[in-house]
This record gives structure tokens, sequence and C-alpha cells, in this order.
């Protein structure tokens, strides 16, 4: 019986169905092709920011040996930068145009991208450095993107064909289609990140002043970097919310930009106060939250305040990480860091009453890290 009903409806309701679908069709090209140049887009922005970040820093570390005539030194240099999958290969000039190092691939004619960058002392160009960039590690890759498109197209099909049996049978199924929806929904997240000046409250006015303003103009340059939104925090420092991306492993990236952050304030005790001032503690928080098109409607969250929570758990200049997080990174094993069990993270009402105290990343990451950091101390306010 119903298999005839089934049947009937399908006939009768053959013209709506041949006009969903055809708009079915239209709409996923679109959104599809929408995607497609979005994700080539920041795939663009975020090669062109490592690029220059990678040739700039190079020329920088390049001085010394390149003044001391210590090519072994140089090539030691240009062989550790070589290692990261997203250099293809490095080459160090002479001031006339003389190759002095190389690393990685430095074929002639290459068509990918290449980021060089004068050596400089003081006003005098000693050689220049440049930087083979591989586009395909900014990029996601095409069987990936075809899969997903196709999943996509698949879920969206089978979507249109039952919302039009539905229509067909008066709305009985149409009650079921928007829990669909709001289940898609509830799996995207962002991250939140706190920054806590822990003891703000017993600090001078003008050392307390000084040590946020810092920590703004810090946390937007990583903001930046990361592609994130960074604001205010009143009573407790700044935020920043970390939105998903096409990055494979977008959880691992924030953490990573985490310990950038806590690597770029870490100097400023020695850098801007002195002994006779107390000393500015930096906490760190990491927490997943809601999808929030304001970020003051995802700071008045649970899931905020569970993060400023894990802020005031981590140890001065250490991260506290909710076991959310941790769940979505792919590879634990980059992480350096320990299990913490606390009896105030019983207060957490959006996680586990575990959380993880983050030190560090391999060794790998964490050079890139220091030398980002560098970077954005240099250019501090």
């Amino acid at each position: 019986m119903l298999r005839v009903e089934l049947t009937e409806t399908l006939s009768g309701s053959k013209r709506l169905l041949v006009g969903v679908i055809a708009t079915y069709i239209a709409g996923i090209c679109l959104v599809i092709s929408v995607w497609q140049f979005s994700e080539l887009d920041q795939g663009q922005s975020r090669l062109d920011t490592f690029g220059s970040t990678a040739a700039d820093r190079l020329s920088e570390l390049a001085v010394k040996p390149l003044l001391g005539n210590d090519n072994l030194a140089l090539s030691s240099l240009i062989n550790d930068m070589s290692m990261f999958d997203e250099i293809e290969g490095i080459s160090i000039y002479s001031v006339d145009d003389q190759l002095l190092a190389v690393a990685g691939n430095s074929a002639l004619g290459s068509t990918l991208p290449v980021f060089s960058q004068k050596i400089r002392v003081q006003d005098t160009i000693a050689g220049d450095v440049r930087i083979m960039i591989n586009p395909d590690a900014f990029r996601t890759p095409f069987v990936d993107k075809f899969l997903r498109s196709l999943g996509w197209c698949a879920a969206g099909l089978i979507a249109v064909i039952g919302v039009t049996i539905g229509l067909s049978f008066r709305g009985h199924l149409s009650e079921s289609h928007p829990q669909v929806e709001e289940g898609i929904g509830s799996q995207t997240n962002v991250f939140i990140l706190v920054v806590n000046v822990f003891n703000q409250i017993s600090l001078p006015v003008e050392a307390r002043d000084r040590a946020m303003s810092i920590a703004a103009a810090r946390s937007n340059r990583v903001a930046n970097l990361y592609a994130a939104r960074a604001t205010s925090l009143k009573g407790t420092g700044v935020a920043l919310a970390f939105d998903q991306t096409d990055a494979q492993d977008r959880s691992f990236e924030v953490v990573c930009a985490a310990l950038l952050l806590s690597k770029s304030l870490d100097g400023m005790n020695r850098d801007h106060y002195t002994e006779e001032r107390p000393k500015i503690r930096f906490r760190f928080g990491l927490h997943v939250g809601p999808v929030c098109k304001a970020l003051d409607e995802l700071l008045s969250t649970d899931h905020a305040r569970d993060a400023v929570l894990l802020s005031a758990l981590a140890s001065d200049g250490h991260l506290a990480v909710s076991e959310d997080v941790m769940a979505s990174i792919s590879s634990n094993e980059r992480i350096i860091g320990q299990i913490k069990d606390n009896p105030a993270a019983i207060s957490l009402i959006s996680t586990s009453h575990r959380y993880h105290l983050i030190e560090g990343v391999a060794p790998a990451y964490q050079s890139l890290i220091e030398r980002q950091a560098e970077l954005i101390i240099a250019q501090a306010v």
C-alpha cells in the first residue's frame, strides 16, 4: 500500500520535482563555485603572508654568517628552513649575483612563486635571499575538493527529493527536515582564545594600561595572521574568535596561534617594566563555542565563560586547552603538554572537567612560532 502511494505521489508531482531539481542544480553549482574561489583567495593570502615573513626573517638571520664568510653556517641555516613542507627551495646570492648557498629545489625556470628579500647591513646591500614556496601546501587537494563537492551534491539531491515527497504528502515529513539542518549546524564551531592579564588589579594604573595596550596590539597581529577576530574582554584582557576555515587541521593551527601570542607577550616584562614594578602575568585559555555573527553574542555564552575559567587555571605564560579542542586535533603527538585536574574545573559546564596544559609543540613548528614572535615583537608599539 505504501509503495502504491509513493508511486502515485512521485507521478503526480513530476513537474514540481523537475523544477526543484533544476533549481537545486543551479544553486549547488553557484555555492560550489563561490566556495572554490573563496578557498583560492584564502590559500593565496596565507601563501603571501608565509612567504614574505619567511624571506624577511631569513634575510635577518643570514647577515652574520654572510659577513663572516661562513658558508657552512649559511648552508645549515637554509637547510633547517627548507625542512618545512611549505618551502620548496631556498637560495642565497651575493651582491654580485653569485650563488652562495642553496637548499631544496632551486631549478631555474620554475613556475612556483618566489619571495625575495635583500640582505642589508645598515644601508648596504650584502646579498639577497630567494625562497621558492610550494603553493600546494596552502591549497585543499583537488581530490578532497571533488569528493567534498560530490558529497554536498549527493546529500543535497537526497534532501531535495525528500522535501518534494514531503510537500506532496501535505507536510508529513516537514517537521523532521529542520532537525536535520539543526544537527548539521551544531557541528560547526569557533575557537575562543582568552588572554588573561591575571594580576591586572594589583598593577598601577599606568602599568595596567600599558599591558592592556600591548596585549591588544599583539593580539590583533596574531588575529590577522590566523584569520581571527579580536576584541577587549572587560575585567580579563583580550578575547580572540577563530572561525573555521578550509585548513586541514584548523584546531592545531589555532593552538599554534595561541602559543605564538604567548611567545609574543613573553618578553613584555623585560622590555617594558623595571624590577621595582610588579611582573605582568599572562595566562591563556582555549575552548570551542557556537558560531555567532557578533563577538558580543559569542562572549556572552557559557563556552566563553569556560574559556575565561580555563585561562585562570593555566599557569603563568601557559595555555590551558579544553578536552573539546584536543579531541578535534588529528595528531596530538605534535603537542607537548599534560592532562590536568583541578577542583576549580568542576565549574566548567560546557566541556569535561579535565583540561590540558600546553607547554609547546614539536620542534619544527616551535621554531617557526619563535621566528614569527620575533617579527611581531620587532613591530611592537
